[in-house]
């Protein structure tokens, strides 16, 4: 798709391009959080996250847990708690931009 783009916007140099956005359109933030828990011998779980704001990705990260979880249970909700301090943090800048701190947060994880 992309070579498409450059490949027209080099042919017809005298067309302008225009991209409407819609900014009112409500903008949320979600966040995918998982975890797996770590093995018998070295007991290290492991969490990741994924925050979006609306199509863009603001961060994604995969790492140790800071903390010896004993359970898939503990691990998520653990992999939880780090995804929504996270997302407090992209309302806190959006809100610093002016965007509103009154965003939607939708939180998805695989837990039951």
């Amino acid at each position: 798709m992309i070579y498409k783009t450059i490949q027209y916007l080099v042919q017809h140099t005298n067309i302008g391009v225009h991209y409407d956005r819609d900014l009112n359109k409500d903008k949320k933030i979600t966040t995918i959080a998982d975890a797996s828990v770590g093995t018998e011998y070295d007991a290290q779980s492991i969490i990741g996250v994924i925050i979006w704001y609306e199509k863009n990705i603001f961060n994604v990260y995969s790492n140790e847990s800071s903390n010896k979880c004993v359970s898939l249970t503990e691990a998520e909700l653990h992999a939880i708690y780090e995804g929504y301090a996270d997302s407090e943090i992209l309302k806190v800048i959006l809100t610093e931009f002016g965007e509103g701190g009154d965003k939607e947060l939708t939180m998805l994880t695989d837990s039951k």
